[in-house]
């Protein structure tokens, strides 16, 4: 990553990922994450995104809330925030202004998300960690995004549960190696799964994020299967071994 740094630095005069959104962008939507559900957070966001007019957007916000049951107050600070940030992002409309305005609006975002999770009560923060590790290794849905919703919830927690079925597996894989004394080998496998839910947890986790390391899933869950229906591991000790020592 360092040409992609030293870039960055000779054009802009810092070094940050990504003008389009760094850092600052996903950790200020992982601030909010696990406060409503998906559908709820999704339609707020479509309000703030929709409506300029700052009243009328928090008359409808405020609707929201009243339908739902829920405070009112972080659903309008949410979009008001929403809102604030993203005017300094799309403000400038020259192409050259627009990349710093970028740059400074991540800024904003991890500055206002640092304040956001100054605030949050550990409850939330242990929610936050249950669920994030949840959508991460089984919140995948192989369907077209612009038709998940239409999806009955029967359904998609069907497909939720056939992937924690195989993350659960996928562990049991790992004890089975260490069991059977596969314990270096236990720690490489392991390893992806751990680095990619350390990287994601603080920023919004999305199910997209651990497809890189699934491969690995996919086999641990398969060498507990093998482990499970009697099969020895390699270089385990066979029947016979052991009935002759």
């Amino acid at each position: 990553m360092l040409p992609w740094f030293m870039y960055n630095y000779a054009t802009l005069g810092r070094i940050t990922i990504s003008p389009a959104g760094g850092i600052g962008r996903g950790l200020w939507e992982g601030s909010w994450q696990a406060t409503w559900s998906g559908r709820l957070q999704n339609e707020l966001t479509h309000l703030a995104d929709d409506i300029d007019d700052r009243a009328e957007l928090d008359r409808r916000v405020t609707a929201v809330a009243a339908r739902e049951g829920l405070p009112a107050g972080p659903m309008l600070e949410y979009v008001h925030q929403w809102e604030n940030i993203r005017r300094i992002w799309d403000t400038p409309t020259d192409p050259y202004e627009r990349v710093w305005a970028r740059v400074e609006a991540d800024h904003e975002y991890r500055r206002v998300a640092l304040e956001n999770l100054r605030h949050d009560s550990t409850f939330h923060l242990v929610y936050r960690l249950a669920r994030g590790v949840f959508i991460l290794w089984a919140g995948e849905i192989p369907i077209r995004y612009s038709d998940i919703n239409k999806v009955s919830p029967p359904w998609i927690r069907a497909i939720w549960a056939l992937q924690a079925a195989l993350f659960a597996l996928a562990v049991a894989g790992l004890a089975a190696l260490v069991r059977s004394g596969r314990v270096a080998e236990a720690c490489v496998l392991a390893a992806p799964i751990i680095y990619v839910t350390a990287v994601h947890f603080p920023l919004l986790t999305e199910a997209r994020q651990s497809l890189p390391a699934q491969p690995v899933v996919l086999l641990l869950a398969t060498i507990a299967a093998a482990h499970f229906a009697g099969y020895s591991l390699p270089l385990e000790a066979q029947v016979h071994e052991r009935e002759h020592l």
